[in-house]
């Protein structure tokens, strides 16, 4: 068959692109899956724009500051940073634009210029004020979640994302207040902010709890004294850098410490840190990482909120805690664990900020994670052993030491009951023996003197001493016997057992009325 020679088709032209306002909604309420990513976004661009102000020699990196301030009376949450802000000039592209960031990605932790807008589904109005320089005006740029909402629910389907945005968000310029506003500054504020999700956005510890393991803040090395250690191991990974962060004037730490609450009166200890580096095959650096050496004793409870091998970029948390799960060898072993992998620039963020876009470095970095995850399953299945061994050892220990005492049965039917109880306990034991050398040795040495009671026992009438009875009646020996029953058994417990002994041989007792 001859092959087909594409023809050029008449009248081909390009498509004229016609994006509507419903794309507001996709970037705005159908963004994230947990409102507080919101906070994460206005957090990153926080934490890029004092890295601007570090680079630019306006402010050192100890002055770089990030403050949180939640209202609930007001219902009002604000973002404030004291980076390098945005010039009067340069604010109507900056934040009234979509997909037109000028951080390209090179270095910046946000680099698609849409996820300020994450709050704007949470709340009534979302208003940004900044500027780069004392001589400048406050730049105030307002964008009105109600408006959108109301936009999106009419019928004016065909409408142009443009035409929307001048009808939703606004920008003004005001007088700078010299108490309230720092020469250089960005400030994000979300007004009446909307109860949603458990109203998750107003619950001040859960808020304290969800930033402390996303957001770029330092450890806390007053409970963690392996921070030193850690940080210098991941000073030299491209774009990590901690800042002073608070929530309500209150700092935000990440919540590592060497105590870990497994249940009521359980705990394990972080004994000591791995630390760990991933390099492609030219040498460029990845990902460096550390993982904690503990107990391995069990997983940690969901309000154990360090649990996890947590993936960060610019120390800030990628996914969470369940990132990995599917690299190890069970699914469960992913909570046993408590660690971090800081990937460099070398991975590009997805726009949900939940994983990684697809690339060579990105495959390298899955198949060596996955490896490590599998390190980490065999300590927990080592540990389960290990624990598993000494549980065994003490059940058979016990279960010797209760077929040790029948060194006589009183007759046939007292050995049977025995051996049958033995027998059962034979059964357990195999069920929990998982299989290790010494663990099978005990059961074996177990089973062995079980078969030795069914093969050679010893009966009361064959270790009786027939001189130490002598003479003596029936009534007599029963006295005697009864006598050491109360001395072993005191107190009522042994009256009680004496009369169970002795009923068979009482006559019945008249009654005197």
């Amino acid at each position: 068959m001859a092959p087909i020679i594409p023809q050029e088709i008449e009248g081909r032209r390009s498509i004229s692109a016609h994006i509507g306002r419903q794309i507001l909604d996709v970037i705005t309420a159908g963004m994230y899956s947990d409102p507080r990513m919101a906070l994460r976004e206005y957090v990153q661009n926080a934490a890029d724009s004092i890295d601007a102000s570090i680079e630019a020699g306006v402010c050192l990196v100890p002055e770089g500051s990030i403050s949180i301030t939640l209202d609930g009376k007001t219902r009002s949450i604000l973002v404030e940073d004291n980076g390098l802000g945005i010039k009067n000039e340069d604010v109507e592209t900056r934040l009234g634009g979509l997909g037109c960031s000028s951080k390209g990605g090179g270095g910046h932790r946000g680099f698609r210029g849409i996820g300020r807008l994450g709050g704007l589904a949470y709340c009534d109005l979302l208003r940004f004020e900044t500027r780069s320089d004392a001589r400048e005006k406050v730049a105030v740029i307002e964008w009105s979640g109600k408006a959108l909402r109301e936009q999106v629910a009419s019928a004016k389907g065909s409408e142009h994302v443009e035409a929307a945005i001048r009808r939703i968000a606004t920008i003004h310029f005001r007088a700078a207040d010299k108490h309230a506003d720092p020469a250089h500054f960005c400030r994000v504020e979300m007004v009446n902010v909307h109860r949603f999700h458990a109203d998750v956005l107003m619950n001040i510890k859960g808020l304290r709890e969800y930033l402390s393991q996303i957001v770029p803040a330092p450890y806390d090395r007053n409970k963690f004294r392996f921070a030193e250690k850690i940080e210098r191991h991941l000073s030299e990974v491209s774009g990590y850098r901690s800042y002073s962060i608070t929530l309500n004037g209150t700092p935000i730490v990440r919540p590592f410490q060497e105590q870990v609450v497994l249940r009521a009166e359980h705990e394990d200890r972080i004994m000591d840190v791995k630390l760990l580096e991933l390099k492609t095959p030219d040498g460029r650096l990845i990902c460096r990482g550390w993982y904690a050496m503990s107990q391995f004793m069990s997983a940690m409870p969901p309000n154990v909120t360090m649990r996890g091998i947590r993936v960060r970029q610019g120390n800030i948390g990628v996914g969470d805690e369940d990132f990995l799960k599917a690299s190890f060898i069970e699914p469960r072993f992913a909570t046993w664990h408590i660690g971090e992998l800081h990937v460099g620039e070398g991975l590009k963020l997805n726009a949900r900020r939940d994983g990684f876009e697809e690339s060579p470095e990105y495959e390298l970095f899955l198949e060596w994670s996955s490896g490590v995850c599998r390190l980490l399953s065999s300590f927990c299945r080592q540990s389960s052993k290990e624990r598993s061994d000494k549980q065994l050892q003490l059940r058979v220990g016990m279960a010797m030491d209760r077929l040790l005492e029948n060194t006589f049965f009183l007759d046939e039917d007292h050995k049977m009951a025995a051996i049958k109880a033995a027998e059962m306990q034979l059964a357990q034991l195999r069920k929990m023996n998982p299989a290790g050398e010494v663990s099978t040795k005990l059961v074996n040495d177990y089973e062995a003197r079980v078969s030795g009671l069914r093969q050679k026992s010893m009966f009361l009438s064959d270790v009786l001493n027939g001189r130490s009875i002598g003479r003596k009646s029936g009534e007599q020996v029963l006295t005697e016997v009864c006598k050491r029953i109360l001395d072993a058994v005191p107190g009522i417990a042994g009256t009680t057992l004496l009369r169970e002994i002795v009923a068979p041989y009482v006559r019945e007792q008249k009654s005197n009325s």
